[in-house]
């Protein structure tokens, strides 16, 4: 170990030579990076001869003096001006919310279908300010590391400066680079963020010849070191994310199935929004249809996670047969079982990820639960730790359990039963490792007529915790029942 390290170590003191691609791919979080970041070398690969690909993955609709709609076409409008400047085709558009992108499967796999034959890959950097330029980095990451090709990533600059190992000399671009980023008139109207780009591509030239002008910066990733894992590629972003409590790879956001009973009632719709409010990223929904006759036309999406339908062709089973199918179907290292009257409060399944996450030994933990009667009125709250050998557990929709449970312990769920016989899997589960209790609230039970799971037989241990009756009951959860019921609805 020593005290100091030479200049060269650092950073490139001469330019890079331009990588040799024959297909370019590029993510650009919003319409702009991808001229911000990297137009000059774009420009140069065009002109070398390799074939182009823009991707802008959010809408943008956030990015502007006025928001809306009528920003979203003019910011792509202004992308398609930029990409003629440039020399490579429209960019395509995948409009998915600004700010509102997160890391998870479905964002991954999407990514990973996109790429096809791309042997170059340009992404921001995972030190970016900007959230969504964090996600589109995280995930275009994570997509790379598992296509079988000898693609190359490029991290570019954007928000914040990288610690670059390529400088591209785009001195002789700098003029179109400038013309191109000059065709986002909403956004220099914000900031000239033609002049901040200008400044960075000249301070990246302070190691360079004095001839070069203009030079943009980027990590570059060759194929074989995409295993090393970004804390050993990237450490200055590694740094900052670790510091701030943040994933640096894929791996720290497994996949995580949450499956929900239905049989296409109209408490499904909100019992999915509550789903969607979660702020654990990566969720796969297992959509589980137990309802008689014919299942109803699914939507096309549910959104930025995964989804997955089980028994819509659909054949007769018990509640049990069918929720092991929905084991065997669904995807996620971790588990969750829902049906149509629960809902989950927004922090839920981070709440229990985290705690096993510290508990390795655990199995599966569990949380309280308020239940819910007439008018949202909260009848009892169930927030204790309990004897499962000997007690009525709580409500199977207040536990998150590992995968472990189904692959290497073989828990099922008794399929000669016509009800769910949750108690037996429960008490399965138990003795096959810890289940531990996470003290709280998070999740809302409703005694409604038809339930798959119904509640009424755990409303008699003795650790339930009768709640006052009256107003004073309800007022806690009225913010939360009010924001699951503006939420995004299931179409039929």
């Amino acid at each position: 170990m020593t005290d100091t390290a030479p200049e060269q170590t650092r950073i490139p003191y001469s330019p890079s030579a331009l990588p040799v691609a024959r297909e370019v791919l590029v993510f650009a979080p919003h319409a702009d990076d991808e001229v911000f970041g990297c137009g000059g070398t774009l420009a140069l690969l065009v002109a070398a001869g390799a074939s182009v690909r823009v991707v802008v993955v959010t809408d943008g609709a956030l990015g502007g003096v006025e928001n809306g709609p009528g920003l979203i076409s003019l910011r792509q409008s202004e992308s398609a001006a930029a990409a003629l400047v440039l020399g490579y085709p429209e960019p395509e558009n995948w409009a998915l919310p600004d700010r509102g992108i997160r890391y998870g499967e479905a964002l991954v796999r999407r990514m990973l279908a996109e790429m096809g034959n791309a042997d170059l890959v340009f992404a921001p950097h995972p030190g970016e300010l900007h959230p969504d330029h964090q996600v589109v980095a995280l995930a275009c990451f994570e997509a790379l590391q598992r296509q079988a090709s000898s693609a190359r990533l490029a991290f570019y600059e954007v928000s914040r400066p990288l610690e670059p190992n390529t400088l591209i000399d785009s001195t002789v671009v700098a003029e179109a680079k400038l013309a191109a980023m000059r065709c986002f008139a909403s956004q220099l109207a914000e900031q000239r963020y033609d002049e901040r780009m200008v400044a960075l591509n000249c301070y990246r030239t302070y190691t360079l010849p004095r001839a070069v002008q203009a030079a943009e910066a980027f990590r570059l990733i060759e194929s074989h070191e995409l295993g090393l894992g970004l804390p050993r590629l990237c450490p200055d972003s590694s740094s900052l994310r670790i510091a701030n409590g943040l994933a640096i790879a894929g791996s720290e956001l497994p996949l995580i199935s949450i499956l929900v009973l239905c049989t296409g009632r109209p408490e499904l719709e909100s019992a999915i929004a509550s789903i969607r409010q979660q702020t654990y990223p990566n969720l796969e929904l297992v959509l589980i249809y137990v309802g008689e006759g014919k299942a109803w036309q699914l939507p096309e999406t549910y959104g930025r996670f995964l989804m997955t339908p089980v028994n819509f062709g659909k054949d007769i089973l018990t509640l049990g047969a069918a929720v092991n199918r929905g084991l065997a179907e669904a995807q996620g290292e971790y588990l969750g079982i829902l049906d149509e009257d629960a809902l989950l409060l927004p922090d839920h399944v981070e709440k229990l990820f985290k705690a096993l996450c510290l508990d390795q030994a655990a199995l599966a933990g569990y949380s309280g639960v308020h239940v819910l009667g007439r008018d949202d009125a909260v009848l009892q709250t169930i927030d204790d730790a309990f004897d499962f050998t000997h007690s009525h557990p709580l409500p199977i929709h207040a536990i998150l359990f590992r995968r472990a449970a189904i692959d290497t312990y073989s828990c099922r769920f008794d399929e000669a039963s016509d009800c769910l016989a949750d108690r037996d899997f429960l008490a399965q589960l138990a003795g096959f490792g810890a289940f531990n209790y996470y003290p709280g609230v998070s999740v809302l039970c409703r005694r409604l007529p038809g339930a798959l799971c119904p509640t009424e037989s755990v409303l008699q241990p003795t650790s339930i915790v009768n709640s006052p009756a009256g107003s004073d009951a309800r007022s806690p959860l009225q913010h939360v029942l009010s924001r699951l019921r503006q939420c995004f609805q299931v179409r039929r």
